[in-house]
């Protein structure tokens, strides 16, 4: 029976039908009143569930009880959440009752006396905040768990009420914050977990543990020493110490726990000695005030230890055996203050994974933490007295994440930190850094890099296309952001770009008002590049999935970029205009919005709504920098900035729409807005004719000045100003003329583009055409001819002759020109798409055999391809069918 949607509930006696009732209390929209004779006469009741799901409505229902003087004896199933009387009917006699859940209950005392619950297996009175008596359950012989948690009334245990639970697994006692004593015995011994854990008045322990248990929480008690018989609880694999202020000293005979995997004393702040481990530990944490030294002899012999904790401010050495612990995954000593040096490693080690050295006191790394080679991760972090970093570490391949945050004395990095071939994230905020070597373009998986607050940098190299996320706010000195894309655009950087739902983009410099011109068009041009990538790369999923990938830039400025077409100049930062007919096709990629903004005092989170019209379902609100965000709002602003974003949202319910209206605003949620100006905002829509022009000119100047003339364009509405720009007429380049304008321009010496000009002719299939200013370039000698036969044989690829890609990349060899790795891949991909599987073969064993570690990356990034491809079985016939010698 269901009991919902009713504000009284009037059973008739003599329901002896009714075996369950279930009455969830969120249904209800008023107080359900139950007599106190509600139940009598349901003789074959067993299921009674009374709760309240918050999942499924509102809270407004309640359960009002005055008294209840019946229970029929045939419950089985008893559960009723804040169950309101101070205990249970006193005639009940639960001798068929199985399990009784009544958490959050107003129960003082469970009933009166001892009763028959021999049958019960589960009991979970947690948080019932007036429970004083704990209930005696020694009859209860089936018994198998207690949960009492947050009973915070409770203040003792009698020892009469756990005796005979033979059955007992799991007793619950966390939380319950005066419990003061337990039983000296707890006569059960089949317990295998005790939770003690948030106990915060208990003083005392049972003499005598069960020897079976295998879990013992005692976080947060107040207990100043354990008893030495917690040595015979040979079963014991986990024990939780943590947080216990008053410990003094650890038992010796802990040492002899052979079962103990899990050992944590974190925030034993008196605890004045290391303790000797159990040779079977593999997890240890530790924190203290005194603890001056880590004795060899305690750690020597756990062999299978995988991770170690350590927060002592007093430490001040370790033992060199730390680094030869084989099983060592995980090294911990953030915050050791007092830590200035770490032991010479003295052999290469592969276990180790993870080192975290944040907050200590060490002055300087040692040259052999090039024996790590197994390590992932390395945090520095708030390293003040940290100088340098030795170059030994650019040895270490397999590092993903590196953090110098706060090293405020580092000035400079190590030039060849473009080895670090695996980094993904790079932090270096609030280093002393005046600059960043450029082997960084070399770190082909970084995805983060953190230059905050580095008040000395004075400008950023070419950073890795592969690049997500970068913050260089507070770079006070920074005056220069070189342009890495341009050559990207040759280098790949429209392929294998990996789009999820959650893609961010972002690159933000707040309060860097000492940017050039040319570093602020460099920052406008990256922008517009990721953009269009974004939008060329991702496929959205089906309805009703979540869908934000976006792009994010800021800089200091007070112009909107005129890449925005629309552009209104008005104090009400909002651009009202009217939709072309036809302008969701199969070309459109979205909307790009920007605004200049600027506020004092607290931060904000700046946003764009826009409605398309009609339809109140088209509304949209986009947040900047809402996605894994570092700040939680945007900073304090002393001067204008140019917020630029861009999402990528799938607007096939908008078809109909004829208008759209962008307002730019400010949260509320941070701060009052009194100080906050919009000062103006922008607009752009994007369609795939925006990649023509992005990929063919490389001037910024030129790209701040253009925009592509794709559709017709939208009426400005008589709200707010509108500037909009056409491309003019001789932008247009006729494959004819390419030939002659790269002459003239060659001959000149003003041919940025002459390799973007024979790529696009190799495309368009004009091969005899690309030849001729191709034999011009190489006459002249300004490209470098491995640029321009690589151009050609990417061209050609791209528009599927590949029997004449293979032909030209032959004749480049025979007429002395040095191929290189690059080449090599453009000629892979290009054959690997259009399955020319053997050739792509051997060319694959002309790589591995040049053995550089280019060469090497560019070989798994194929054979990744293939996997995706699902082409593997084929590749491996392949393989077999060469011999497979050469690849080993």
């Amino acid at each position: 029976m269901i009991l919902n949607q009713i504000s009284t509930i009037d059973i008739a006696l003599g329901t002896a039908i009714v075996e369950g009732m279930y009455l969830n209390t969120c249904g209800l929209q008023k107080v359900v009143h139950l007599r106190p004779t509600v139940f009598q006469g349901m003789c074959n009741l067993r299921f009674l569930l009374v709760c309240t799901d918050w999942r499924l409505g509102d809270i407004n229902g309640k359960v009002y009880l005055k008294g209840l003087e019946y229970f029929p004896p045939s419950l089985r199933y008893l559960e009723w959440q804040e169950y309101p009387l101070k205990c249970l009917p006193p005639n009940f006699e639960p001798h068929n009752l199985v399990v009784l859940n009544m958490p959050y209950s107003k129960l003082e005392k469970l009933s009166n006396g001892v009763q028959n619950l021999y049958n019960l297996k589960g009991i979970d009175l947690s948080c019932s905040f007036n429970l004083t008596q704990f209930p005696d359950l020694s009859g209860a012989r089936n018994l198998e768990r207690i949960k009492l948690r947050n009973c915070s009334s409770l203040t003792h245990i009698s020892s009469h009420s756990l005796q005979n639970l033979d059955k007992l697994v799991d007793l619950d006692l966390s939380d319950c914050q005066n419990l003061r004593s337990l039983p000296n015995r707890i006569d059960a011994r089949t317990l295998k977990t005790l939770n003690l854990g948030g106990c915060y008045n208990l003083i005392t322990l049972p003499d005598i543990f069960p020897r079976n248990l295998v879990s013992l929480d005692l976080n947060g008690t107040a207990i100043k020493n354990l008893p030495s018989s917690i040595g015979s609880l040979n079963n014991l694999c986990k024990l939780d110490i943590s947080t216990c202020r008053f410990l003094t000293n650890i038992p010796s005979t802990m040492c002899k726990l052979g079962s103990v995997k899990v050992l944590e004393l974190s925030r034993c702040f008196s605890l004045g000695t290391f303790p000797k481990l159990p040779r079977n530990i593999e997890q240890f944490s530790l924190s203290s005030l005194t603890i001056k030294e880590v004795p060899l002899s305690s750690i020597e012999y756990c062999f299978g230890l995988k991770n170690i904790e350590i927060s002592c401010s007093s430490l001040g050495s370790l033992p060199t055996g730390i680094f030869k612990l084989r099983s060592l995954a995980h090294l911990d000593l953030s915050h050791c203050s007092n830590l200035k040096n770490l032991p010479e490693i003295l052999e290469p080690t592969e276990s180790l994974n993870r080192l975290y050295l944040s907050g200590t006191g060490i002055t300087e790394l040692p040259s052999s933490i090039a024996y790590l080679i197994g390590l992932s991760e390395l945090d520095l972090s708030n390293c003040k007295n940290l100088e340098s970093i030795p170059d030994s570490i650019s040895s270490m391949n397999n590092i993903l994440r590196f953090g110098l945050s706060g090293c405020s004395k580092i000035e400079n990095l190590p030039p060849s930190i473009g080895n670090l071939l695996s980094l993904e994230y790079l932090h270096l905020d609030g280093t002393s850094i005046s600059e960043i070597p450029t082997s960084i373009k070399q770190l082909s998986y970084l995805i983060h890099l953190d230059v905050m607050d580095c008040r000395n940098l004075l400008s950023l190299p070419e950073l890795p296309k592969s690049l997500q996320y970068l913050d260089a706010s507070g770079c006070t000195s920074l005056k220069m952001v070189s342009n890495g894309t341009s050559s990207a655009f040759i280098q790949g950087f429209w392929d294998d770009c990996d789009i999820t739902e959650e893609t961010y983009e972002c690159s933000v410099f707040f309060n860097c008002f000492e940017l050039h011109r040319n570093g602020r068009y460099n920052i406008i041009t990256e922008f517009q590049r990721r953009v269009l990538r974004m939008a060329l790369g991702s496929v959205p999923p089906p309805l009703n999935q979540r869908w934000y990938p976006c792009v994010d830039t800021c800089y200091p400025g007070d112009e909107i970029p005129e890449w925005f077409t629309y552009q209104s100049m008005s104090k009400e930062s909002s651009i009202n205009i009217k939709l072309p007919q036809q302008w969701y096709n199969a070309n459109f990629l979205g909307f790009a919005v920007c605004a200049v903004a600027r506020k004092y005092g607290l931060g904000f989170n700046l946003r764009c709504n826009f409605d398309l019209k009609p339809g109140k379902s088209s509304s949209f609100t986009w947040d900047f920098g809402s996605y894994e965000r570092k700040w939680s709002a945007v900073p304090n602003l002393h001067q204008y900035h140019v917020f630029m974003w861009y999402w990528h949202y799938d607007y096939h319910r908008c078809l109909h729409a004829v208008e759209a209206k962008f307002k730019f605003f400010c949260s509320k949620d941070f701060g009052s807005n009194d100080a906050i100006q919009i000062e103006r905002c922008g607009m752009r829509m994007l369609y795939r004719q925006d990649i023509e022009e992005l990929s063919l000119v490389n001037d910024q100047q030129y790209l701040l000045e253009q925009s592509a003339d794709i559709v017709e364009q939208p009426e400005a509405s008589a709200r707010g100003t509108v500037k909009t720009r056409k491309r003019g007429k001789n932008h247009a380049r006729s494959i004819e003329a390419a030939p002659v304008l790269g002459r003239e321009k060659k001959e000149t010496g003003l041919i940025p583009n002459a390799v973007d000009i024979l790529d696009g002719l190799c495309k368009d299939g004009l091969v005899q055409e690309a030849m001729k200013p191709f034999a011009l370039m190489r006459e002249k000698g300004t490209v470098p001819d491995v640029f321009l036969c690589t151009a050609v044989v990417g061209g050609i690829c791209m528009s599927q002759k590949h029997d004449d890609a293979i032909r030209i990349y032959r004749k480049m060899q025979n007429n002395g020109i040095d191929s290189n790795a690059f080449s090599y891949s453009v000629l892979i991909q290009g054959l690997y798409k259009l399955r020319g599987w053997r050739m792509v073969l051997s060319f694959v064993r002309k790589y591995w055999k040049m053995g550089t570690h280019q060469i090497s990356l560019l070989l798994w990034d194929w054979l990744m391809g293939c996997v995706k491809k699902r082409v593997l079985k084929k590749l491996k016939v392949l393989l077999e069918s060469k011999g497979r010698r050469g690849f080993r």
